[in-house]
């Protein structure tokens, strides 16, 4: 994405006027020749969704997670913005939107098959030894017993989705391990395994209130 079309000065300084040579092209990725070679012959996809964009921002309670088995949810700090953010984007299509304690992973799988965008706004807790459990936490529903409130990269390459593009609006989504042959294995790579054909990612340690307002714009 750092390409340029034209020569510029090492001066340069105005971001904005910098020639990208996405601003004269539209530039694709593919994670391995293996996915690209998949995406070509991918059939599966089909006009079933029934919606535009489907967007999580589950609520995180220190004091409640604390009495939960599950210590590591109880370091989850409260995302404030979270809900400020899904709301913003939601403004802008059809939307399906799960806040706090409705934003369940019993819920995303039973529901992200349908919509073309779906939008995750939460915390990550990405692993580079082992990026196949690297994790987005969603609510926890007490009454399901079949998952564990984390949608895990070893689960996404188990599943199919038919969005076109999945936003994974947590800190580090980006990061993994380096494959060789197959670049970076992560979250975003479970994404393209299950048939989305984009990913939003991040590579930074992110604040709510900033991605609200950056994913707003």
């Amino acid at each position: 994405g750092a390409m340029l079309y034209e020569k510029t000065s090492r001066d340069e300084i105005d971001y904005k006027s910098i020639p990208y040579l996405i601003k004269k092209h539209v530039i694709s990725y593919s994670s391995s020749a293996l996915m690209l070679i998949s995406e070509d012959n991918d059939n599966s996809k089909n006009s079933s969704q029934t919606g535009n964009l489907l967007a999580f921002a589950p609520e995180f309670d220190n004091e409640l997670a604390s009495q939960e088995i599950d210590t590591l949810r109880g370091s989850l700090k409260p995302l404030k913005w979270t809900t400020e953010e899904v709301n913003y984007v939601s403004g802008y299509f059809d939307s399906r939107v799960y806040l706090a304690q409705e934003a369940t992973e019993e819920t995303f799988w039973k529901q992200s098959r349908t919509y073309n965008i779906i939008h995750i706004a939460s915390h990550a807790m990405v692993s580079d030894e082992n990026p196949m459990h690297s994790k987005i936490a969603f609510a926890v529903d007490e009454a399901d017993t079949l998952n564990d409130g984390y949608l895990h990269t070893f689960e996404l390459y188990n599943s199919r989705l038919n969005a076109d593009m999945m936003v994974l609006s947590a800190c580090n989504t980006g990061y993994g391990k380096i494959i060789k042959g197959e670049g970076v294995l992560n979250l975003a790579r479970g994404c393209f395994y299950a048939g989305c054909k984009s990913v939003v990612m991040s590579l930074w340690v992110a604040n709510d209130r900033s991605t609200a307002s950056l994913m707003n714009s």
